[in-house]
């Protein structure tokens, strides 16, 4: 076998090199060599224990070979790598129904179905926008179906989902410049992914072309809090509030400016009207009560 053969002359010159103990392990485990792929992907797990494909394929084997506590264990160590390891919970689901333990079961089933499902997404719409090379809209949809993904992951596993709806978005926008939707959209995945600075110029290209857009308002406003700069955060919030009196949490901000500023009249209309809007607001009622004591 011309596989086998240059693994192993691979692995003859460089017997550090993890990838060729998995990979040659692979190739026996696809000729049901299990006995001999164990050791193989053990090895490569000895040199580099964060090879999340390594301890998957060293799951499959254990189950081959009917060790499912040591499957159920590699299964595990596959996800803590890699939690968007869609065919790692399916697996580990089957160990847990060979336990009997239907619970775990059902609950890792679950995860599997939210991944699967949120990727089978994705891929659709990335075949759509291969049909459809020149529609905005084809890309705003594989956009959004990137940050639903996204939203299924943890941690470092969220970025390059994010990554993806970026540069989903900023096709949308080379297609069409005046685009709204992909604005506001490539603005909240920036904000997202922490660059205020790109955020906060998609939100001013957004008011730009419409400055009746209630989010990017709250948006702009956000971002000023944070800066600082208070007068221009309670200008974006007074303007949001304009446009939609709905904004509860816009009416709280604006109470606390408010308050801050010695506006104590002012301060209380405000939170009156997010408590209106929002009753179960413990913090803004908690203000309000103490502007009433003052």
């Amino acid at each position: 076998d011309e596989a086998e053969n240059a693994y192993k002359r691979a692995l003859e010159i460089d017997p550090k090199l993890a990838e060729g103990y998995h990979n040659l392990g692979f190739v026996y485990a696809r000729r049901g060599r299990y006995d001999k792929a164990i050791p193989l992907y053990q090895q490569a797990l000895r040199l580099n224990p964060n090879l999340a494909w390594a301890h998957y394929e060293l799951g499959l084997a254990y189950i081959k070979q009917g060790e499912w506590d040591a499957a159920h264990d590699a299964f595990r160590q596959t996800i803590a790598l890699d939690a968007d390891h869609i065919s790692a919970y399916y697996n580990l689901a089957q160990v847990y129904i060979h336990r009997g333990d239907m619970q775990a079961a059902e609950a890792t089933l679950a995860t599997f179905k939210k991944l699967s499902d949120a990727e089978e997404k994705v891929q659709w719409r990335k075949r759509y926008v291969e049909k459809n090379p020149d529609s905005p809209q084809a890309y705003l949809e594989l956009a959004a179906a990137y940050v639903q993904r996204s939203q299924l992951s943890e941690g470092k596993f969220r970025g390059p989902k994010l990554r993806d709806a970026l540069q989903a978005y900023t096709q949308a926008i080379r297609l069409d410049a005046n685009n709204l939707e992909a604005y506001l959209g490539r603005a909240s995945v920036y904000a997202e992914l922490k660059n205020d600075s790109r955020a906060t110029a998609d939100y001013q290209r957004v008011l730009a072309l419409d400055p009746n857009v209630a989010k990017a308002h709250i948006e702009l406003g956000q971002f000023f809090l944070r800066q600082g700069t208070i007068e221009a955060a309670q200008l974006h919030y007074e303007k949001a509030i304009q446009i939609d009196p709905n904004l509860a949490q816009a009416h709280a901000v604006l109470g606390a400016i408010y308050s801050e500023h010695g506006e104590r009249d002012r301060a209380i209309q405000s939170y009156r009207h997010a408590i209106a809007l929002h009753p179960e607001h413990a913090e803004v009622l908690n203000n309000l009560a103490w502007l009433y004591a003052e």
